[in-house]
């Protein structure tokens, strides 16, 4: 029996869309095996990063973090899959490492290092990772609540009702 598709979010960052990179990471993405849903640029506000990234509100790297992720406009992606989170976190990949994040990544830490950045300024670069997905259904949903309007949310009723019902679940509790 074949696994269950589920959903997620990829948030192609500010410093992919800089770098004109959004289409290319979403053919990577439909090549790997995912199909997407919906897609939309948007600009977060540093009041709702914390939706996006809850774990690293208290890290020391939470400034480079928020930094990035607000430094322009991003693209939001609904992807459906097999096994989503798995599959996004593996097909993501590290920028050292295998997997989008290193097949455009400009320079790995080392080479940054090399180059002389340290510091704030070495966390900054080190942000600048091209891409985030999100890890679970809770952190999907509450990206998309953010995320969606009004009208994107109600065309989700048509593109993929399961996860319309559960956002709707989401924005009621």
């Amino acid at each position: 029996m074949a696994a269950k598709k589920e959903y997620g979010v990829v948030i192609i960052k500010p410093d992919s869309v800089r770098d004109g990179l959004e289409g290319s990471i979403v053919q990577d993405l439909v090549n790997a095996g995912v199909v997407t849903v919906l897609g939309k640029y948007w600009t977060i506000k540093p009041e709702m990063v914390p939706v996006i990234y809850p774990k690293e509100v208290t890290k020391i790297t939470y400034s480079s973090t928020l930094k990035a992720i607000t430094s322009g406009p991003l693209f939001i992606l609904i992807v459906k899959s097999p096994n989503v989170y798995e599959f996004l976190a593996k097909t993501k990949g590290k920028m050292d490492k295998g997997g989008i994040r290193h097949k455009y990544c400009w320079k790995s830490k080392q080479e940054l290092i090399n180059e002389g950045y340290a510091g704030q300024e070495l966390q900054d670069k080190l942000a600048e990772n091209r891409l985030h997905t999100s890890d679970t259904i809770e952190e999907t949903l509450a990206v998309l609540s953010i995320c969606l309007s009004t009208r994107e949310t109600e065309e989700l009723r048509d593109l993929a009702p399961d996860l319309y019902e559960k956002l709707r679940d989401h924005q009621t509790e």
